[in-house]
């Protein structure tokens, strides 16, 4: 008996205890637009270049390299570092960046975001199913060995942390164009303008 009162009340609980899940409808044309406006990038100082040489791991690092890296004979590409040691023969190219250099790229992650608007609409990441890499940022310690890594797939629009003490950057519609095109600034033109083999 007291197994069917308890069945009788468990019942009701879970009928009535399920939460129903509205399907999102799709945005109108004005949130289409909000969105399209929220996207794209805007330079903004947020942070001055002595403020984002503090963040981490620029504030640790003895030197900052950026590569790339393109093995033909592999399906996919790995980044070539082996115990925080850059495996140098598999490096395709290798700039180490000045002063200037850090604050531009430092300038382009953390000053240029989406632009400012109203109300919160959510957006995906752009990325694209794809992820085969070509080239990183290296953040190399006294030592010499790699301590931490940004490695970017342009392609695809992807990009991986080595830790999640990195501060992250926003990813507004021409993020990686910019970041592209510092690379190839830099001399970095694998993973930027060519992709063969």
């Amino acid at each position: 008996m007291n197994k069917l009162a308890f069945l009788l009340l468990l019942i009701p609980c879970i009928v009535f205890g399920q939460k129903k899940h509205s399907l999102q409808k799709p945005p109108t044309y004005q949130e289409a637009l909000q969105l399209q406006k929220f996207d794209q990038c805007l330079h903004q100082d947020l942070f001055t270049a002595k403020q984002r040489r503090t963040f981490f791991p620029f504030n640790t690092t003895n030197s900052i390299k950026i590569i790339s890296f393109n093995d033909p004979k592999a399906n996919f590409n790995y980044l070539p570092v082996k115990y925080h040691i850059i495996d140098k023969t598999k490096v395709r190219e290798i700039k180490t960046l000045s002063n200037n250099g850090i604050d531009s790229l430092t300038d382009i992650l953390y000053n240029i975001g989406y632009t400012p608007m109203k109300g919160g609409l959510a957006i995906a990441d752009p990325g694209g199913k794809c992820y085969n890499p070509r080239n990183a940022i290296l953040f190399i310690d006294k030592k010499g060995h790699v301590s931490e890594y940004i490695e970017f797939c342009f392609q695809c629009q992807k990009i991986e942390f080595s830790s999640e003490k990195i501060r992250k950057t926003a990813y507004c519609k021409q993020k990686f164009d910019l970041l592209r095109r510092y690379f190839l600034a830099q001399g970095i033109k694998i993973g930027t303008i060519l992709e063969t083999r």
